[in-house]
C-alpha cells in the first residue's frame, strides 16, 4: 500500500495492479517526445560525460566512489576503477554502436552532482524479443539528495531513450519499486 511520490506519476504499473502484457509496447501515435530538457533548479545545469576525456572519467570515478551505493553504516560502498567504468559505459548496443546516454548535472562550480547512464538492449521476455533500454548508475551527490534531482535525471534519460524510439526500460534498485518483474 506504499505511495510513490515520483513513480505514481509515471507510465508504469502500480504495485497492486495485475498486468499481463506480451510483446511490443504500443505507443500512442500522437506521442510527441520533447526536444527540450526539463528545467533544473537555479545554479545547476545539464551536462554529459565525454568518454574520451580522461579528466571527466576520473571525475566520474571519484563521484561514484563517494556517492554511489553504500550500506546503512557507510562501511561498504561500490568502487569503480577507470577501466571497469569504461567497460560498463562502452558496451556496444544491439546494433554494434556505443550509443549510450550519459546524462550529468553540474553545479555553478562545474562539479558533478548527478549522473545516470542508459543503453539500448534487446531483451527476451516470455519468449518475445523487445527493444528496451537498460538504466544504470543513477547517482546524486549526498548533499543534493533532498533536492529532487533523481527524478529529473530519470525523466531526462527517459526523454533521450524515447527519442531513439524505445519506450521501455529495465533497471535495478536497492529499494522495492514498482512494478518488479524479478526480485
Amino acid at each position: 500500500k506504499h505511495k510513490y511520490k515520483f513513480w505514481d506519476t509515471q507510465p508504469v504499473p502500480s504495485i497492486d495492479e495485475d498486468v499481463y502484457m506480451d510483446g511490443k509496447v504500443l505507443v500512442d501515435k500522437n506521442t510527441v517526445v520533447s526536444e527540450l530538457q526539463s528545467n533544473l533548479p537555479e545554479g545547476l545545469a545539464w551536462s554529459t560525460i565525454d568518454l574520451e576525456n580522461e579528466d571527466q572519467i576520473k571525475e566520474l570515478v571519484v563521484f561514484l566512489g563517494n556517492n554511489y551505493i553504500e550500506d546503512d553504516t557507510s562501511t561498504f560502498s561500490v568502487m569503480f576503477t577507470k577501466n571497469l567504468l569504461l567497460h560498463i559505459l562502452q558496451r556496444p548496443d544491439p546494433s554494434g554502436s556505443q550509443a549510450g546516454i550519459y546524462v550529468a548535472i553540474k553545479d555553478n562550480d562545474n562539479n558533478l552532482i548527478g549522473f545516470i547512464y542508459g543503453m539500448l538492449v534487446d531483451i527476451r521476455l516470455n519468449g518475445n524479443e523487445l527493444k528496451s533500454s537498460e538504466i544504470s548508475l543513477l547517482c546524486v551527490d549526498k548533499a543534493y539528495r533532498v533536492s529532487g534531482l533523481a527524478p529529473l535525471l530519470i525523466k531526462e534519460a527517459t526523454r533521450l531513450i524515447n527519442q531513439k524510439g524505445v519506450y521501455t526500460s529495465i533497471y535495478t534498485g536497492e529499494r522495492y519499486l514498482p512494478k518488479p518483474i524479478s526480485k
